[in-house]
């Protein structure tokens, strides 16, 4: 029992790189007898580095988590919420949604996925009383980046809080993507929309070798 905020918090554990633990872990929640109204589908994981420096096998887990996984557990979910005419499902993409990047490509196309199959999802079951929304945050002050092995400043991360308190107010006001966190991210990710892809793809490039190419060197990946 979480005593603050009197909430009951119950862990199952589960390694999402697997295609069979949505099911599992769907199966585990209805043992419990727990309904969930809101599913947020959060777990992520990026590789730093050239495409070809990784292991097909390591891509493959990036695209399980990232993409398979926030599927399987919308599908299994969003059938239940679809019935009861009620739920909500939060689906964290990235400001890379945006953005093709080099020597991030897997991760940042997976983040593209979540936004545009979050979107669609949206327009599908908003009339069965389900609302989608994706998050696209900026760089947040979390594991991420130590998995990655890279090292932005402290300066340039927002908080989880600020991005989970944006996040919910977008929620409450029915928005289907929103940017959370500081007002340089959002002119950022504005200016981003109305680049032509070409032009996209040098900036994602250069952003890439900045902070991704630097990271797979470190052997972190």
């Amino acid at each position: 029992m979480h005593h603050q905020h009197r909430v009951q918090a119950t862990v199952i554990q589960a390694d999402l790189a697997d295609p069979k633990a949505p099911g599992r872990l769907y199966s585990r929640v209805a043992e419990l007898g727990v309904r969930v109204d809101l599913l947020v589908n959060n777990a992520g994981f990026g590789l730093g580095g050239a495409f070809l420096s990784h292991d097909l096998l390591r891509e493959e887990e990036q695209i399980n988590v990232n993409i398979g996984a926030l599927v399987a557990l919308t599908h299994l979910f969003v059938r239940d919420m679809v019935v009861r005419k009620k739920g909500g499902v939060v689906n964290l993409a990235s400001i890379t949604s945006f953005l093709p990047i080099a020597y991030s490509a897997i991760y940042a196309a997976s983040k593209s996925f979540v936004l545009s199959f979050s979107e669609a999802l949206g327009r599908e079951v908003a009339a069965d009383g389900v609302h989608v929304l994706a998050v696209c945050p900026g760089p947040v002050a979390t594991k991420f980046y130590e998995r990655l092995g890279a090292k932005p400043t402290r300066k340039a991360l927002d908080t989880p809080e600020r991005i989970v308190a944006g996040a919910l107010s977008a929620l409450d006001r029915g928005r289907s993507v929103v940017v959370p966190g500081r007002f340089m991210i959002r002119m950022l990710v504005l200016g981003m929309r109305l680049l032509p892809r070409t032009m996209k793809a040098r900036i994602g490039e250069g952003i890439g070798r900045r902070y991704f190419l630097a990271a797979g060197k470190a052997g972190s990946s």
